[in-house]
């Protein structure tokens, strides 16, 4: 018996070795993951700027804008193009408080010259189309956007269905934290979703409308070699059409391991 302790002894300690390797691997991951959410929650930021315009100039499919915030747009991006109803005024009061507004299409921008934009309308509301002197915006308020489970991503002893809560939360609140997004309760999107790895999940323009949000914003996890990057798809809720994509290699994190997010 005595001459078969230090094998056990070897045994015990190469096991907490896997098992600490496990885990740093796990808290690295997670770790270099929350940090990438954190770039890219500001890049996001900096690509929806906030937009108060007017149509001047409709024809056909085809408007033109000129108002403030234009120059910072660019291609591809969606405005909301509405109009203004009736005065509405305080009930006690009667003071005047503003206009009733109705939506009327969404606008896609096609191109920016100095101060104006054109931009097609790609979605008409209750039969309703543009005219001269509607206005157009990219709302000042905080976007909506539903989080989407990160792909690719398999954590150390937890189930899926656990981190994708825990990443979806993460992204959710990164986003929140910026100030230009409200983020969809992540319980409520996980339930849209339905469970990880189902045959047939629902594309993330039937989780958009699902869940009545404008926006859906998806991500996952590639690994090429030795790198690893993490590709991310903001997806008009209204269109389906992709608005912004980009491929972020996966950051290293700056805090110490034993951080736990």
């Amino acid at each position: 018996m005595a001459r078969g302790r230090p094998t056990i002894r070897v045994a015990i300690a190469a096991l907490g070795l896997v098992v600490a390797g496990a885990m740093g691997a796990r808290a690295d991951l997670l770790q270099d993951l929350g940090a990438t959410f954190e770039r890219v929650a500001q890049e996001l930021q900096a690509t929806f700027p906030k937009v108060e315009a007017r149509i001047v100039l409709v024809e056909g499919a085809q408007v033109r804008l000129a108002g403030s915030g234009l120059t910072a747009l660019r291609p591809g991006l969606e405005l909301v193009a509405y109009r203004k109803g009736a005065l509405f005024r305080h009930p006690i009061t009667n003071q005047p408080l503003g206009h009733a507004e109705e939506e009327v299409a969404t606008l896609v921008v096609t191109s920016i010259e100095g101060d104006q934009a054109t931009a097609r309308v790609a979605v008409t509301e209750g039969g309703r189309t543009p005219i001269a002197g509607d206005g157009a915006r990219l709302t000042a308020g905080r976007i909506p956007v539903a989080v989407l489970p990160t792909l690719g991503v398999q954590v150390a002893g937890e189930t899926p269905q656990d981190t994708a809560l825990l990443l979806v939360s993460r992204f959710s609140a990164l986003l929140e934290k910026t100030g230009r997004f409200l983020a969809v309760e992540p319980q409520r999107v996980l339930e849209a979703v339905g469970p990880a790895g189902s045959a047939a999940p629902p594309s993330p323009l039937e989780v958009a409308r699902k869940l009545r949000a404008p926006a859906v914003l998806t991500s996952r996890v590639v690994e090429e070699g030795r790198a690893r990057h993490l590709e991310t798809a903001w997806i008009s809720g209204r269109t389906g059409a992709t608005l912004v994509a980009s491929r972020t290699p996966l950051a290293r994190a700056a805090y110490p391991p034993r951080f736990a997010w």
